[in-house]
């Protein structure tokens, strides 16, 4: 199949997957057209002796022995579809090949042997869009067409956001986002299969980042894929992979992105940091998309993220790096103040444990940093999901779960899961030394999580029981108090199948973002309450993001809510608010009107539907952005106007 092959192939596995066409000649349709007449659910019905024998059948082989759940980027990569998708990916493909899984049938790319940055190359585009519409502003620039070498428009999701006030040209916000990017994943094929960068195309980064510094508008001003790495030791090119993280340093005027990288012999994470004057200049970052040059080299994207490294790489085949959290201590002043703090979960062996890196504001080397520290407790093995806050003063915590499942006493068919949400609490030692962490204390018991790799019944995609969390100054105490949020299931996912000897359904009837509160400030005595619902309306609310306004002292969270949809399916982003002196939520508040229908992308909706983990926002000065997972802006399909996943953004003042 060559480049001018590949739109074609890609439109009828459109076609197929939104039901208007059956059989196709092409083999790439015929693939993804067979796996498309399997039930989304077909997966989710287990033996109890499959139970006792692998801790998470569920999760894509080889990660089977692992029982915390992969982030949902990994596990499409991973399935039949991601591995149809994306197998021609250099990375993609030499990171299954280290895996193990079995890639008969698939084409072989020819890995990069190197990647310049020289040259240049942006395609300018404008966009209007307006922030508080009803459905948010698009904030990506992908032509309605999708892009020309690809020739059809591909999704977007997993958002992350953070934002400079006043940062941007003529006094605008800089707003930064960064989501997953398909184009990145698909470039490849339309390529030939050759592992050669296209030119004058978007290139092989699955990490998109995306930037608003001009205009009354949300839209964006420039896009592009965060530039390729190089592991030393072996000399491969490390394209990002997506889950893009991003935090800024408004004192110092600086941004920081961090992703996945992974490939034939090493998987790691990428950190990457640039200023605010880079983002600024349209010499540096042109306005468009930022294209591979004439050579295919990403020059563009590597000026406007001139500094980065590979942290933490690990060469161990069966091992992996997964899920980045990224913030920053803003301090002026102060041990730490400055530093950057980056946590991830590494699966290695049968285990999974959080581990912290922390970096300086200017590093320039991995020498920099602090070795990798893990921050979980010595006795959880099953972790996944860490997110950080920085408090004003300079401690810094962190969330994670512990995932458990166990039997109910003999008879019982049921099998139970458990998640238990804990928080590290950190004094900074200033990088390169770690901080001083505390041992893990429990936050909550969670008796109702969202059933591993499971879904909501109304979704029909995965959502993990993923707690986010902040803190607020309390001025009465003199002491900071915390708010997580989290997703739960409303009433128990198990259910047994016939006399439940042998089968248990496994799936959320309905799900609820429930929040608790402390009020102290570590350890024990930090009296967590009792988890509450933030939306008491009907059907699911899952996916929040906290952040609270330390200038304000407001704490801010957004969700997804299906509560206004009669069928309990189409969405729509919520915000609710804790005021200070308060520890209840108020009235939740509708920020899109126009409904997000979640299997309307035609690549994945459907068979392995994925529409991310998270969606993103930062609150500062009485004003937030979110970042999150729309399909309201429909794109041109061979014709049909088809309505995919795009990265949506919105603002919102209090």
């Amino acid at each position: 199949m060559n480049s001018r092959q590949f739109p074609v192939a890609l439109f009828l596995t459109a076609l197929i997957l939104t039901g208007a066409v059956h059989a196709q000649t092409s083999p790439l349709a015929n693939r993804i057209s067979a796996h498309s007449q399997v039930s989304p659910f077909a997966d989710r019905t287990i033996s109890r002796s499959q139970l006792a024998s692998t801790p998470n059948p569920f999760n894509p082989a080889p990660f089977q022995k692992h029982l915390a759940p992969l982030s949902g980027q990994v596990q499409f990569l991973l399935s039949t579809r991601g591995r149809q998708f994306a197998g021609s990916h250099p990375n993609v493909h030499g990171w299954l090949v280290r895996e193990g899984v079995n890639l008969s049938g698939a084409r072989t790319p020819t890995l990069p042997s190197a990647v310049a940055n020289s040259g240049s190359g942006a395609t300018p585009q404008t966009l209007a869009s307006t922030c508080n519409a009803s459905s948010g502003a698009k904030f990506n620039l992908e032509p309605f067409h999708g892009m020309r070498e690809i020739g059809i428009p591909l999704p977007q999701n997993q958002t992350s956001v953070d934002f400079i006030p006043d940062g941007g040209v003529g006094g605008n916000d800089l707003v930064v986002g960064g989501a997953n990017d398909y184009r990145g994943l698909i470039e490849p094929e339309a390529a030939g299969f050759s592992g050669v960068v296209p030119p004058h195309a978007w290139g092989f980064s699955a990490s998109g980042y995306y930037v608003h510094r001009a205009g009354p508008d949300c839209g964006s001003n420039f896009e592009g894929g965060l530039p390729h790495l190089v592991y030393s030791p072996t000399r491969e090119i490390l394209f990002g992979m997506g889950d893009p993280v991003i935090a800024v340093d408004s004192t110092r005027k600086l941004v920081y992105g961090a992703d996945l990288r992974f490939g034939l012999t090493v998987s790691a994470i990428g950190l990457f940091r640039t200023t605010t004057t880079k983002l600024n200049s349209a010499a540096a970052c042109p306005d468009g998309t930022h294209l591979t040059d004439a050579s295919g080299n990403d020059t563009v994207a590597a000026g406007c993220w001139p500094t980065s490294m590979v942290v933490a790489p690990d060469t161990t085949p069966s091992d992996l790096l997964d899920k980045p959290h990224l913030r920053v201590d803003e301090r002026s002043k102060g041990t730490g103040a400055g530093d950057i703090y980056l946590t991830y979960t590494w699966f290695a062996n049968n285990a999974s444990v959080i581990q912290l890196v922390v970096c300086p504001a200017n590093f320039n080397s991995i020498l920099d940093c602090s070795n990798p520290r893990t921050v979980s407790h010595p006795n959880d093995a099953n972790t996944q999901f860490s997110h950080i806050a920085v408090r004003p003063d300079g401690v810094v915590t962190i969330s994670y779960v512990n995932f458990e499942v166990f039997s109910e006493p003999e008879g019982n068919p049921f099998v139970v899961e458990q998640s238990n949400i804990k928080l590290v609490t950190c004094t900074p030692n200033g990088a390169p030394n770690p901080p001083t962490c505390s041992l893990p204390s429990l936050v909550a018991q969670e008796m109702r999580p969202i059933p591993l790799q499971a879904r909501i019944a109304e979704q029909g995609f995965p959502v993990a029981t993923y707690p986010t969390h902040d803190q607020r100054f309390n001025p009465a105490t003199g002491q900071y108090e915390e708010f997580m949020v989290w997703t739960r299931c409303a009433t128990s996912g198990i259910f047994p199948v016939g006399n439940g000897k042998f089968f248990d359904w496994i799936q959320c009837p309905e799900s609820k973002v429930v929040m608790s509160h402390s009020t102290g400030e570590s350890g024990p005595a930090m009296n967590w309450s009792s988890p509450l619902p933030l939306d008491t309306g009907p059907h699911d609310q899952f996916f929040p993001w906290v952040r609270t306004d330390h200038d304000k002292n407001t704490v801010q969270v957004i969700y997804y809510s299906s509560e206004n949809d009669r069928s309990g399916h189409l969405l729509q982003v919520m915000e609710n608010e804790v005021v200070p002196g308060n520890y209840s939520s108020g009235t939740p508040q509708v920020l899109t009107k126009t409904q997000i229908n979640p299997s309307a992308d035609p690549i994945l909706g459907d068979a392995d539907p994925n529409f991310g983990d998270y969606i993103g926002m930062a609150a500062k000065n009485g004003h937030a952005y979110v970042h999150f997972t729309g399909t309201n802006f429909p794109q041109n399909v061979g014709g049909a106007a088809l309505s995919g996943q795009n990265n949506q953004l919105t603002s919102f003042t209090y």
